[in-house]
């Protein structure tokens, strides 16, 4: 059985936009892919937040399918909290905002979740 994703990642800025609001985050155990709004006020500190709160967490990280659904859930929740501190904290980045992807591998199985409308099929 494997233990976990084998993976690599890239990315770019295109041919349109000056700078790059992704943020990614790559383990064995989690992928994950956040789009900051382009257009949008500090889109870039929307996903990177999203991906931190996801990277903090996971040294608590269980591989018990049931409770790594529950951490998925409440570390996306987390992120989410975190996100509307900084805008109550820096009025100037309201309107922020990120998509977020996310899989994680616990107990044989690929939990995913979600923020905005980005998605992952198999």
């Amino acid at each position: 059985m494997n233990p976990g994703f084998d993976f690599v990642a890239t990315s770019n800025v295109g041919l349109i936009r000056s700078g790059n609001e992704d943020a990614g985050l790559g383990s064995t155990r989690l992928l994950a892919v956040a789009d900051g709004m382009g257009g949008h006020a500090a889109g870039e500190v929307a996903s990177a937040t999203v991906v931190n709160s996801l990277y903090v967490g996971l040294t608590d990280l269980p591989s018990d399918v049931e409770a790594a659904q529950v951490w998925l859930e409440e570390n996306i929740q987390a992120a989410h909290d975190r996100l509307g501190e900084i805008v109550a904290e820096n009025p100037e980045t309201r309107g922020m905002g990120t998509t977020l992807s996310a899989v994680l591998y616990a107990d044989g199985q690929a939990l995913i979740g979600h923020i905005g409308d980005s998605r992952i099929y198999r």
